[in-house]
């Protein structure tokens, strides 16, 4: 299924053939006319696809989105950053949880694929956005995104010196501008939510087939805690509890090496006291 993301060219007239899955799922993800439950959907699938896959992971990433679908012709990256932004500018659940599923789409592109760690990095405005979101008074919002930045300070050293934030940068805004205590804090509320545990026990628990019939009326997608689940699958979740101390430890070190080059001065608190917001 993976090797159908891609967006067919225009057929007879100028009207878009989606004859593909992965064409239709794109579609749904980021078309003009994706609001809402839509894109949120279109987002969980794609996580699925994306989980372990490594094809898929590379071909989701130079996907090229046309004018058609968006402003001006760009790529997949660009055009869930629209959707995050335009969504901070609505208050409502669903604004939340077309946050939360983009954002987990974003870690499970990022993981293991330092292509797409690339174009995200070289950004001047995917971090803030990131970042910005962290204050999210959503929990799981919050979380996810600390996931997410937390991932990028890993990854960041496995780019070139072309992006526009390297590892240290990345740690001095999160400093700066919402604190290292309050970005594990976030990480830590997510994590100990009931929906997030319910994930990392879900490996025990025998998996249901969903049926045409139940998905007819949306019945068994219609509350957040349905949505929750899918998002939090023990896989993920299971990443994400693995994640958090390589992170707190790649930080450590980050201020460990400034204090061996001699650039004490103004440097934050350590992660995790408090004294750094």
């Amino acid at each position: 299924l993976s090797d159908t993301i891609f967006f067919e060219e225009p057929g007879v007239g100028g009207t878009a053939e989606m004859l593909t899955f992965g064409g239709d799922l794109l579609k749904a993800l980021v078309g003009r006319g994706s609001v809402g439950l839509t894109s949120v959907r279109a987002a969980i699938v794609t996580c699925i696809l994306l989980t372990e896959n490594e094809s898929a992971k590379a071909r989701v990433t130079k996907v090229s989105v046309p004018a058609r679908f968006g402003v001006g012709e760009s790529d997949l990256l660009a055009c869930i950053a629209r959707l995050l932004a335009d969504s901070k500018n609505e208050n409502s659940q669903t604004s939340a949880l077309t946050q939360l599923a983009m954002v987990r789409l974003l870690v499970a592109l990022m993981t293991d694929n330092p292509s797409a760690a690339q174009l995200f990095l070289a950004s001047p405005s995917y971090v803030p956005l990131a970042v910005d979101l962290v204050g999210s008074k959503n929990r799981h919002v919050a979380g996810m995104a600390s996931v997410l930045l937390g991932l990028c300070v890993l990854s960041s050293g496995k780019v070139d010196s072309t992006v526009a934030f390297n590892q240290r940068s990345i740690i001095d805004v999160l400093s700066k501008h919402v604190g290292l205590h309050k970005f594990f804090c976030a990480w830590d509320d997510m994590m100990t939510s009931p929906e997030f545990q319910m994930g990392l026990k879900s490996s025990h628990k025998k998996l249901e087939v969903i049926t045409k019939e139940c998905l007819g009326a949306d019945q068994s997608l219609s509350t957040d805690a349905a949505y929750l689940a899918l998002i939090y699958d023990y896989l993920f979740a299971g990443h994400v509890k693995d994640l958090q101390p390589s992170v707190r430890q790649s930080i450590v070190s980050s201020y460990s090496g400034s204090l061996g080059d001699g650039e004490s001065k103004g440097t934050p608190a350590s992660p995790g006291n408090g004294n750094d917001r």
